[in-house]
């Protein structure tokens, strides 16, 4: 057996230093690689259960035919043939109206205006949180 002594700054050993500290290197640009696409993956999941755990939220109903039949959350007066329904609380900026009969419903400013009803008209005001 031919025993040779390696020294520690001979070719072999600084070749296998540097080809150990690139393994290292790799693995830790790799764990850190798995960390961030971990980190980013449970942000969205979060993300998406803020999401559904927001629902939009019921703001107002009025039910016009001759005359108001029936309202929640409003004061509704007629003018002419049209009629203004105001909220009893503030309409935010996203807001979706539902509206089954046939009127034209709008909002403008501060009040729904009902105009032009061939039937009876149902409106449902939903607050949209997203």
């Amino acid at each position: 057996m031919n025993m040779s002594s390696v020294d520690m700054c001979d070719n072999p050993t600084r070749v296998w230093c540097c080809r150990i500290g690139l393994v290292f290197s790799v693995l830790g640009v790799l764990s850190t690689m798995i960390f961030q696409i971990w980190s980013y993956y449970f942000s969205l999941v979060q993300q998406m259960d803020d999401i559904v755990i927001e629902s939009p939220t019921l703001g107002a109903i009025f039910r016009i035919c001759d005359n108001v039949e029936y309202s929640w959350n409003t004061e509704c007066s007629q003018d002419g043939l049209d009629w203004h329904c105001t909220m009893n609380n503030a309409i935010g900026q996203n807001f979706f109206v539902d509206q089954i009969g046939g009127a034209n419903v709008t909002y403008t400013g501060t009040f729904f205006r009902v105009q032009r009803i061939t039937e009876c008209v149902r409106v449902m005001v939903w607050f949209i949180p997203w």
